[in-house]
């Protein structure tokens, strides 16, 4: 953004040979003084003029495309003398600007992750709905470490995101990797098609391996597959989605219709009763929630073990708040990992409980399409109980981590010490959150919040959603 990059001078002769020019380097030593250097750099990026946080692409503009990858590019390295580095950049496109789609879609190009994946923004999108989720890896290291780690993380914290088909993974060859690979036999491929059926071969036994459900798997080598194919396998995935959400609408349409031409007033009503009484007696059973399974600040700790000790350091420095590594959100996501763990065997009791119920009144249409909405019913009461859970562990625990001074002060100190970082700023969270008072308190608080979210989300909507009063 200063325009202070390392420059390769092109040798002018043959006998010379290229060299480099950092101007960052050469400002240092003719200025001297590293505060002036500071000022220096701070007015040669003019920040004053770089205040657009949007780009809107005309409808007559030609080669929009070009136009797009050109501008994102500015963008990305700090070229664009309107752009400095926003949160977030909206860039508007006209409908003809991208492939044939039946849709009106967002796409949303997240920041790599270069820390925790245990992010707010990614989880944000993995939990929505009306998201697919693309996660992106090289060819040589597929699925790669992070793809893995998210899935991994999306199924312990409880997300219907695999489930759901909203998680698919694109695989980005380079070169003539696909023609490099070598299958079980020690032979190559003929041909890239067949070089990606033996990498998602591989792909799929990597999931098998940790113990990962698979999702889907795509391949795209820039250059030499058709951008067309790649458009048409993503919106197949949107597709899917909504593919899902109306057979839901059909189900609450035909509860309707049954409910006003083919109720028998009689048996509906004492199949009601019995639904009643069932699951009122399955809420007071499963009332009160299992006691803590995992600590959330395990979480932390496991989280702190595997990042890179830069942006703990960072995050550190700001009292757990960095998008790198966000304790808040890390501890939130703990009690949400938790709280999946203790309740996961009771959501599949009440499931079960009424699918028997399905069973037995399975010759009342009627009575059979409320019981197939309330499991839908009782799955989105999942979701909202564990969404609610994470984010009151992030709230509760945030004041005390922007109280506990010692705790940071000793991950502080232990930086620079030499190797171990990671595990000796790890033991320090383990200590904080085990012996601290304060800490047991706030922890009391969000354990208290679980139990009256749990009440809720789930008890009392499951009791109000089964209830049944005669009429007179």
């Amino acid at each position: 953004m200063a325009d202070l990059r390392r420059v390769t001078v092109r040798a002018k002769t043959p006998s010379e040979k290229p060299t480099t020019v950092d101007h960052l380097k050469n400002l240092i030593d003719k200025v001297g003084d590293i505060d002036t250097v500071i000022g220096e750099v701070m007015s040669r990026m003019k920040l004053e003029s770089r205040t657009e946080s949007q780009m809107i692409l005309s409808q007559d503009t030609e080669g929009s495309m070009e136009w797009l990858s050109t501008n994102i590019s500015k963008i990305n390295y700090g070229q664009h003398p309107r752009f400095s580095v926003p949160q977030r950049i909206t860039v508007l496109l006209p409908l003809e600007a991208l492939r044939d789609t039946p849709y009106l879609i967002s796409v949303i190009d997240t920041k790599g992750v270069e820390g925790t994946t245990q992010r707010p923004d990614l989880m944000a999108q993995i939990e929505d709905p009306r998201t697919v989720t693309v996660l992106c890896c090289s060819f040589a290291d597929a699925p790669g470490g992070v793809p893995l780690s998210i899935v991994r993380e999306t199924i312990d914290a409880g997300s219907d995101a695999v489930s759901a088909d909203r998680l698919c993974l694109l695989v980005l060859p380079r070169n003539d990797e696909a023609l490099k690979i070598v299958n079980d036999g020690g032979d190559v491929p003929s041909d890239r098609e067949e070089g990606y059926a033996i990498r998602e071969g591989q792909i799929d036994q990597q999931f098998a391996t940790d113990g990962l459900p698979g999702i889907p798997v795509n391949f795209f080598q820039v250059g030499a597959d058709e951008p067309e194919d790649i458009w048409r396998w993503l919106t197949s995935r949107i597709e899917a989605i909504r593919t899902a959400k109306v057979e839901r609408i059909k189900r609450h349409v035909a509860a309707a219709d049954n409910l006003v031409t083919n109720a028998d007033v009689a048996k509906t009503r004492q199949a009601r009763h019995t639904i009643a009484d069932t699951m009122a007696k399955a809420a007071e059973r499963f009332r009160k929630l299992r006691p803590m399974v995992r600590p959330a600040h395990l979480n932390l700790i496991a989280e702190a073990k595997k990042t890179h000790q830069n942006s703990i350091a960072a995050s550190v420095n700001r009292k757990g708040s960095w998008d790198n590594f966000p304790v808040a959100h890390i501890l939130g996501q703990g009690v949400r990992i938790d709280a999946n763990l203790r309740t996961r065997d009771t959501f599949v009791r009440i499931d079960e409980a009424i699918e028997g119920l399905k069973d037995d009144f399975a010759h009342l249409s009627d009575v059979a399409q409320f019981l197939e909405n309330l499991k839908d019913d009782v799955e989105e009461a999942r979701k909202e109980f564990l969404t609610r859970v994470a984010l009151a562990g992030r709230n509760l625990y945030s004041p005390y981590l922007s109280q506990a001074v010692d705790m940071w002060d000793k991950c502080e100190a232990r930086y620079g010490a030499g190797s171990g970082y990671r595990v000796d700023v790890s033991a320090i969270f383990q200590a904080q959150f085990e012996g601290d008072p304060n800490a047991m308190t706030a922890t009391e608080k969000v354990e208290a919040q679980v139990g009256s979210i749990w009440e809720q989300i789930v008890i009392d909507p499951l009791l109000e959603a089964a209830a049944f009063e005669d009429e007179e």
